[in-house]
């Protein structure tokens, strides 16, 4: 059977992914609140820390404000498809302002898995390409809405067909479908498909 679309966009970030747990995974599933908590402040103080003055040229993917699992996957997803398709700098995943309490949770354990950079780890003068994920609209990007302005190329990935964009692009895709991680996830298998045996191996992270 075919893997769900936030697990496929997950299991797309590497061989580590699904295979296997973090090293002391079962230590820490098994951790008190106190240092779940611990590793929540540890994780918003990672998010906070300034970048470098040198120059670091990114492409950036940005969830929704108030990050969801579906803004989340479908930003990992297009991170990936950009890994691909614009290799010349780094893609990052960035989630403006907040997140849904079960992905902070989630983050804490699993971040070091994922392409995620802190909002103030960016220079907005080192944009190249911005991806907007599971929204039209610049007022749920929060802060980073300013960003648009910045990069020579943006793209809108969504499924709510009933929503206006505001946002200036360069690449709308729009379907209609139950989550914006299915709209990447077929592009994904896309290029699954395109890149044939070596899909397994070198694209797909899976042996």
């Amino acid at each position: 059977e075919s893997p769900s679309p936030m697990l496929f966009a997950f299991w797309a970030v590497g061989p580590s992914w699904l295979p296997s747990a973090p090293t002391g995974a079962p230590q820490t599933r098994r951790a008190s609140r106190a240092s779940r908590s611990s590793a929540a402040r540890a994780l918003a103080k990672s998010a906070a820390e300034p970048s470098g003055d040198h120059a670091e040229p990114c492409n950036v993917v940005l969830t929704h404000t108030n990050t969801d699992f579906d803004s989340l996957a479908a930003a990992v997803a297009l991170a990936r498809l950009w890994s691909y398709q614009r290799p010349e700098v780094p893609t990052h995943v960035v989630m403006p302002r907040g997140v849904n309490p079960l992905v902070a949770r989630f983050l804490a354990y699993h971040k070091h898995l994922l392409p995620v950079r802190g909002f103030s780890t960016i220079n907005p003068s080192d944009l190249r390409a911005v991806g907007v994920v599971d929204t039209q609209t610049r007022e749920r990007l929060g802060p980073a809405a300013r960003w648009l302005d910045c990069a020579s190329y943006v793209a809108v990935y969504d499924h709510h067909v009933d929503n206006t964009p505001n946002i200036q692009h360069d690449e709308l895709v729009i379907e209609p479908v139950g989550s914006a991680t299915t709209v990447l996830v077929e592009k994904l298998r896309a290029l699954f498909d395109a890149v044939g045996g070596a899909a397994g191996g070198g694209v797909g992270g899976a042996a």
